[in-house]
């Protein structure tokens, strides 16, 4: 016997997932409902008697339930939680390292950009620069104490999704303080670079004042896949915020960007075999740091090669000129010209990767500019 049809939904209903929550006070589309004030009053309490062990990582791991099941919360709670939780997490030198991990997880989840506008909040950088500072560069070469498990990792996510809410001038001290320490003879422009890439702002207009700075620094290392990737890392996010509004601030860098873009992509020329980034993926102890701290910098597990192109090609998108005129254009096509004889079928190698990423990354990041393009509001 067949089974009655099922019933058609109607196409034109909005479904949104916030209205087949169970309603649990206030209303059952609005996260920020007496359900989430009362978690929110509960971690201040919490916080305020310095009972983070219960009853504030259970009201954080209340909240975490609300986001899990993808109730937005308002601008207004994000700030609140915001301010909680961030002078816990940088200031309480008591703080367990597994509630420390929970609550930068928790915070990074709520400061991730939803909106064009960011938050009306303002953070200070350097406790949150002391905190990772001081767990993965103290003076001691060998840690006294063990670190709970991708901690780093933790604190670095959050830095990503703090720093755009570093006060106005934040930059000039970031630059000051880690100045002193680049020097191409000393190993410790290591740890200033991966510094410099993680803290620094990238939607400000003020911060085209430091590339041609770090255009001067980047030719200092050669053939470490770590420094290339976090100097791309960064000129690729800050040309993404300002390539609309400055694109003649850009346009004397293009050639020596595709220099350093060319040798990167270590195209075998010639007789010579020998391969820039093999048996290089990182330092170890050479680098004046023995357990490998540099790599709490690292934006992910994958090979650094690949995570390489797709910066690289990131930074080649927002570096194009709407008119289709310009420098960035030309080099592009010449790049392309380049390669085109190793894309053959016939031609494979260990640059075959790295190559077919090239052009997959120039179209997903395409795809993304004219997407955001449409989005942003005119002159943005």
């Amino acid at each position: 016997m067949a089974s009655a049809p099922a019933a058609a939904v109607p196409s034109e209903v909005n479904m949104d997932v916030n209205a087949l929550l169970p309603e649990v006070g206030g209303d059952a589309g609005e996260a920020d409902g007496s359900l989430v004030l009362r978690i929110v009053e509960e971690i201040r309490a919490g916080v305020a008697e310095r009972d983070f062990h219960i009853r504030t990582r259970m009201a954080v791991h209340s909240l975490k339930r609300q986001l899990d099941m993808k109730r937005i919360l308002s601008p207004a709670v994000r700030v609140d939680v915001a301010g909680i939780l961030y002078p816990v997490i940088t200031d309480e030198r008591d703080l367990d390292q597994v509630l420390m991990k929970q609550f930068s997880r928790l915070l990074t989840r709520i400061l991730k950009p939803r909106e064009t506008e960011p938050l009306e909040l303002i953070l200070e950088w350097r406790p949150l620069y002391n905190l990772i500072d001081g767990f993965y560069f103290g003076k001691a070469r060998h840690s006294n104490s063990s670190l709970c498990v991708n901690l780093g990792s933790c604190l670095v996510n959050l830095t990503r999704q703090v720093r755009r809410y570093f006060p106005e001038g934040a930059d000039l001290a970031i630059l000051d303080e880690f100045r002193p320490l680049c020097c191409p003879q000393d190993m410790a422009v290591l740890k200033a670079q991966g510094y410099l890439s993680l803290l620094l702002r990238r939607d400000q207009p003020a911060a085209l004042d430091f590339i041609p700075e770090l255009m001067a620094m980047w030719g200092w290392v050669v053939s470490y896949s770590d420094w290339d990737l976090h100097w791309l890392t960064l000129l690729s996010s800050v040309c993404r915020h300002t390539y609309i509004q400055h694109p003649d601030k850009w346009r004397p860098h293009v050639s020596f960007i595709f220099f350093h873009i060319l040798h990167m992509l270590d195209i075998p020329v010639g007789p010579s075999r020998v391969h820039l980034y093999e048996g290089r993926e990182t330092l170890s102890s050479s680098d004046g740091y023995p357990s490998c701290q540099l790599s709490i910098f690292n934006h992910s597990r994958s090979s650094k090669t690949l995570q390489l192109v797709k910066k690289a090609s990131k930074l080649i998108v927002y570096l194009l000129e709407p008119s289709g005129a310009g420098q960035t254009m030309q080099m592009l096509r010449r790049l392309v010209k380049a390669v085109e004889s190793f894309l053959h079928p016939s031609n494979g190698g260990y640059w075959t990767r790295r190559l077919s990423q090239l052009l997959a990354s120039l179209c997903d990041n395409l795809q993304d500019r004219v997407r955001r393009e449409h989005v942003l509001p005119e002159g943005h």
